[in-house]
């Protein structure tokens, strides 16, 4: 079927299958239907309803597959690392599952619009991604990514024409924001102006020995927030598992089977393509730019190749011309990269079809002609090059073993899974049928009733509603996936309630003290700064208090606070509303709900920029302001469109108090 992919008409056709699939209804992706939505009210990740519409949609395994891998890209992108890197180091089991959902509610959101909008990606548009993802060869390499990949063609196309909607999409709202000369002069504010200010702190933390809990106390916040503390409806099930992860362990390889396994599947799962580290120099410039800008990019990046071709080291005038976001680290923009962009491959995808080309083609220590991106002109150079080669069997032989101990595993699966079966049919009980196996019976203790996804067992998302129509001492069916078999039976039920103060009084504790010491921190940094009508007086006051007021001697801007102030919640908004000589309280640290600190400060001092240099900087201010609001305009239409839904998210899915 790879090899009809050369077909407009076999493309066409297959698109319009896709579209039907994916954008009006998702069924196929995502493995849900309009009926399947309305048969239980059993959920196992999140919920959604439109307001006046009586039914809820889950947001299903795919959506959530599909979501954890977009988030995962966006951490890995974060962190400078490869994503493949990301997760084979563990570090995906960081990423909070509350991020997993919303990613997942903000692509349904996104989709339903492109269906509305009639957004759609063309047969063309497809085939143009694939040919620059497989420039050489294309169909050949295609199938052979499949295979390793172990996809379907038609799942490929699916999960990129999903891709391309969505970016389609997020690229109608980015390409919305526009930049008046008000909020530039706001933006340049942020950066130029200078500021002075003297501040005391109050740190929560000194407040917590003032905390006096006393039981009535205790009793009269439980009861203030009581709904905070309710027990969910519960179940306990009883539970007979064959797991795959148990088989395994029980398996044998022998030493000849992965040198055979090697030897069979070498060229097509254990070849690496061409790779090249490079650095790179991006003069960044919108795809759709006049003529006389581009004009104007082109002349810049042909004098920085002309100073290369002179001598200038690479690295430095990367550090000093490049606009490459990830040449400046994060946490200091002082420390740049020296135009590091990691290893290119022909399947990389993230420069473009002309920057991966140019980049191949390098020699060690070679530099390139301009080329231009979608993002922009590039200069490239290629620090080193390794050519495609077979890796040898010492370096894969670990994952090899794998291979063939899941095979295996999963052979004996099959096997276990009929035998399971068919003791099903013959026994009535759980315990009856247990004993003949020789099988143990668990417990998975009290979870909640519309929890499908189970500690000990794993995700049972697709029996869902079999196991929401379960009844109490009778026997699930034989759950069969793809890690174990499983036999559910009910052994008990809680219905949700309201615990009695003794179940979580320590809980409760912690809550209260919690918030009695940051109101009592608020409440003293308010106290102080509504005495101090003046410097003076808040001078006077502090010393009375014998309380550190702190000066910043030198004067510093929005963007550079002094590290103490540097956590004050919403700084250089607030700074920039506030004139000089007021006294004001912020609270201090990055989490907004639990402040580390409470500041009360007193601006003293604003030394306002030249204008002069603002109208110079105005086309490179412009740029940065907008690259930054974009992504605010989707943001702000995704929260107007979640904040119109109904959203119910499972609370096992989240973190426990």
């Amino acid at each position: 079927m790879l090899k009809q992919l050369r077909s407009k008409k076999v493309m066409k056709r297959i698109l319009q299958v896709t579209l039907f699939l994916i954008i009006p209804s998702f069924v196929f992706f995502y493995g849900w239907s309009q009926k399947e939505a309305t048969r239980s009210p059993g959920f196992y990740f999140a919920r959604i309803k439109q307001p006046g519409i009586g039914r809820w949609s889950d947001i299903t395994e795919g959506e959530m597959r599909f979501a954890q891998n977009s988030v995962q890209t966006q951490y890995a992108q974060m962190l400078r690392i490869p994503p493949e890197v990301f997760a084979q180091q563990g570090m995906d089991k960081y990423i909070p599952m509350y991020d997993i959902i919303l990613e997942a509610i903000d692509n349904r959101i996104l989709l339903n619009y492109a269906k509305k909008g009639d957004i759609i990606i063309t047969h063309e548009e497809i085939k143009n991604f694939i040919r620059a993802m497989f420039p050489q060869d294309t169909y050949a390499n295609l199938e052979r990514y499949l295979n390793y990949t172990r996809q379907t063609e038609q799942g490929f196309i699916q999960a990129q024409q999903l891709r391309q909607t969505l970016g389609k999409t997020k690229y109608l709202f980015l390409s919305q924001a526009k930049a008046s000369l008000f909020e530039l002069w706001q933006e340049y504010l942020i950066s130029e102006e200078k500021l002075k200010i003297d501040y005391v702190l109050f740190p929560v933390e000194q407040y917590r020995d003032k905390v006096k809990v006393e039981p009535d106390d205790l009793q009269a916040y439980f009861q203030d927030h009581i709904e905070n503390y309710r027990i969910p409806n519960q179940i306990n099930y009883a539970y007979v598992l064959i797991s795959k992860a148990d088989l395994a362990t029980s398996v044998t390889v022998t030493a000849q089977e992965p040198h055979d396994y090697y030897d069979q599947n070498k060229t097509q799962e254990f070849t690496l393509p061409k790779r090249v580290k490079v650095r790179h120099i991006l003069i960044s410039i919108a795809e759709d730019a006049d003529e006389e800008a581009v004009d104007a990019v082109q002349k810049k990046i042909a004098d920085i190749a002309k100073q290369l071709e002179q001598g200038e080291e690479f690295a430095a005038m990367a550090n000093q011309y490049s606009n490459d976001p990830r040449n400046v680290d994060p946490q200091n923009e002082e420390v740049k990269h020296d135009g590091e962009a990691g290893w290119i491959n022909e399947k990389s995808t993230t420069w473009g079809k002309a920057f991966t080309d140019a980049a191949i083609a390098l020699k060690p220590g070679e530099v390139s002609e301009p080329i231009r991106s979608p993002r922009g002109f590039h200069i490239i150079k290629a620090d080193e090059v390794k050519e495609s080669s077979v890796q040898p069997f010492e370096e894969v032989k670990n994952k090899i073993q794998s291979i063939l101990t899941d095979q295996k595993a999963s052979a004996i699966l099959k096997q276990e899974g009929a035998k399971l079966q068919e003791a099903w049919e013959k026994y009535t009980t759980l315990e009856s049928l247990a004993r003949a196996l020789h099988l143990p019976v668990h417990e998975t203790g009290l979870v909640n009733e519309n929890t499908f996804y189970f500690t000990k067992i794993g995700s049972l998302l697709d029996y869902r509603d079999l196991i929401a129509d379960l009844e109490l001492g009778l026997m699930s069916d034989v759950f069969v996936t793809a890690s174990f078999n499983v036999i559910l039976q009910i052994k008990n039920r809680e219905k949700s309630h309201l615990p009695l103060f003794e179940k979580v009084e320590e809980r409760v504790r912690r809550d209260y003290q919690s918030y009695s010491t940051e109101e009592l921190a608020r409440k003293d940094a308010e106290a102080f700064a509504e005495q101090s009508e003046s410097f003076d007086e808040m001078k006077k006051l502090a010393e009375e208090r014998q309380l550190n007021l702190e000066t910043t001697e030198e004067t510093f801007t929005r963007l550079e606070p002094p590290p103490t102030l540097s956590n004050i919640q919403q700084f250089a908004r607030t700074t920039i509303r506030t004139p000089v000589g007021t006294i004001s309280v912020s609270p201090i640290g990055a989490n907004m709900d639990h402040p580390d600190a409470f500041a009360a400060w007193h601006l003293k001092e604003k030394q306002p920029p030249d204008r002069a240099e603002f109208k110079k900087a105005l086309p490179e201010l412009a740029r940065q302001y907008l690259a930054a609001k974009r992504p605010v305009i989707l943001n702000e239409f995704l929260a107007d469109a979640r904040n119109r839904l109904k959203i119910d998210i499972n609370p096992e899915m989240l973190p426990s108090e």
